[in-house]
């Protein structure tokens, strides 16, 4: 279940007549810079576009949501073109993140279940609420996931947007069982 709510989408595929270098470029003409604080940028979205690798959002037009979706790619070389292999999917430190969130809230839910059951004695005399001990953790565990699921919910209009740019970008995608035109 995770895995699946922190994973990316399926692989969508690109073909076109014109090397990897030019769709960088393209692709670097059409974004501006990716900040994590500020967006300094008239354009409608932000990324990091390197020779074979990016990753693009759409800027958000208030705050900052770590859950929403990221356009993220790489670009092959082809003998008469290139092709693009994109996913959706969050912001790699959102991904790295979420993980360590959930299993500590599983760590903790046993130190409070063992605190309970042996009646542990704690620094100051005082034994927190076992009720707390008990209740807390998952409810931190369900948090995350909530936050994850609720932000993925709100960012299904930036996934349409950004299937509609890279569309604009290369032309139609490549289906994984049609044959192969290269435009």
């Amino acid at each position: 279940m995770i895995r699946k709510l922190l994973g990316d989408r399926e692989e969508i595929r690109y073909l076109v007549r014109i090397p990897p270098a030019q769709v960088a470029a393209r692709l670097l003409e059409s974004v501006g810079p990716d900040s994590w604080l500020f967006d300094a940028t008239d354009k409608e979205f932000a990324g990091s576009v390197g020779p074979s690798t990016f990753s693009v959002r759409r800027i958000e037009t208030w705050g900052r949501n770590s859950f929403r979706p990221y356009l993220h790619g790489k670009i092959e070389p082809l003998a008469d073109g290139s092709r693009i292999v994109v996913r959706l999917g969050l912001d790699r430190y959102t991904k790295a993140f979420m993980p360590v969130w959930l299993a500590g809230t599983v760590f903790f839910a046993v130190v409070g279940l063992v605190s309970v059951l042996t009646g542990a004695e704690w620094s100051g005399g005082r034994a927190p609420d076992p009720r707390f001990l008990l209740l807390a953790p998952p409810g931190m565990f369900a948090a995350g996931v909530a936050m994850v699921w609720v932000g993925r919910l709100w960012g299904k209009s930036d996934e349409r947007r950004l299937l509609e740019f890279a569309d604009r970008l290369w032309g139609p995608r490549v289906e994984q069982t049609s044959s192969v035109t290269v435009r």
